[in-house]
């Protein structure tokens, strides 16, 4: 029992002993909070910076993942495409001209130029017009070339269908060569109607129905997809240098090696300094962020090194290259064998 006495009364020593340390933690963890503050807001910058770049990336995934046309019968898609247009994120993907010709205007020339001039069923001895186009066939001309049902074969190249009721075993007369031409364009123009719908719905949740209204299909497609060449005067409009003076010659140098990329290197730089391939489109230019091009301080050995970038932050880190064709060769080595997200 005494034993018991003595541990009990050393317990409570050491209890009153460790109870001063502890009072003053609380005073001291806000002295910590405060060190660590600018370091933890950086950290959250950049997660939040890293996972809107890989939901970007899980987008263009899901576009590209699939090429059946069952893909576009989720509205989310058009989900996704609305909320980049609004964000002037464009998609990586060239999409199809009749997801936007079927809900902003269009003809069938926009949607499939080789159809529609078979449609105007030409002449073969007749002289090209202005738009390329030959005269359109004679009654006799029909009846010896023209062997033609009331079919019409789809976008995939391979699938026949009839344009009205028993089509693939009537002929297509002479007299009715521009009503089958009609039911051409409408069948052509429906074939995907219940998945572009979809689409459209998705989109219209995200972007108001009515601003649809004021755009032709292609600035549509602009706006959601981007630009398909990158323009070096639109990167210039949005750059700035770090680390060097505004007439120091690795500028002139940099913006003459991106001038003789091809479109397909041009390209590549973006997608190496900035995760996307595409610009926005010109409407949206605004919106994108400015590309901060740095020149790091002497090496001894800086035309050994290769540029790196941040691509959430669109920064590009340039070392302080000797020449303009070293610095061509090294930028052009980091775009064409490095893709990933933070190079």
């Amino acid at each position: 029992h005494q034993q018991q006495q003595q541990q009990a009364e050393q317990q409570q020593q050491q209890a009153a002993e460790q109870q001063p340390a502890e009072q003053q933690q609380p005073a001291e963890q806000p002295q910590r909070a405060e060190q660590q503050q600018p370091a933890e807001q950086e950290r959250r910058r950049r997660v939040v910076g890293h996972k809107r770049k890989a939901q970007d990336d899980v987008d263009d995934a899901d576009i590209d993942a699939d090429s059946d046309r069952s893909m576009y019968a989720e509205p989310g898609r058009g989900r996704r495409r609305g909320a980049r247009s609004r964000r002037a994120a464009p998609l990586n993907v060239t999409m199809v001209d009749s997801l936007y010709t079927s809900g902003a205007g269009g003809d069938l020339m926009d949607l499939d130029y080789s159809t529609w001039a078979s449609l105007h069923f030409l002449s073969p001895t007749s002289q090209s017009d202005s738009r390329g186009l030959q005269q359109e066939m004679t009654r006799d001309e029909f009846d010896r070339y023209i062997d033609q049902t009331y079919t019409c074969v789809l976008s995939d190249g391979r699938t026949v269908v009839e344009v009205r009721p028993g089509g693939a075993s009537q002929r297509v007369a002479y007299e009715d060569r521009h009503h089958y031409a009609y039911l051409v364009s409408l069948t052509r123009f429906h074939e995907s109607a219940a998945q572009i719908n979809a689409i459209r719905e998705g989109l219209f949740s995200i972007v108001p129905r009515s601003a649809f209204a004021l755009l032709s299909w292609r600035e549509v497609q602009q706006r959601v997809c981007g630009e398909p060449r990158v323009s070096v005067a639109a990167l210039r409009s949005h750059t700035v240098f770090r680390g060097v003076e505004s007439g120091d010659p690795l500028i002139e140098w940099f913006w003459q090696t991106l001038e003789s990329f091809s479109e397909h290197d041009r390209s590549l730089f973006l997608q190496f300094a900035w995760g996307r391939s595409r610009l926005p489109s010109v409407h949206q230019r605004s919106q994108w962020s400015r590309m901060q091009v740095t020149f790091l301080p002497p090496f001894k050995q800086s035309d050994h090194r290769l540029p790196t970038c941040e691509t959430c932050f669109f920064n590009v880190m340039m070392p302080r290259y000797s020449s303009r064709a070293i610095l061509h060769q090294r930028l052009l080595t980091a775009v064409r064998h490095c893709h990933s997200l933070t190079s």
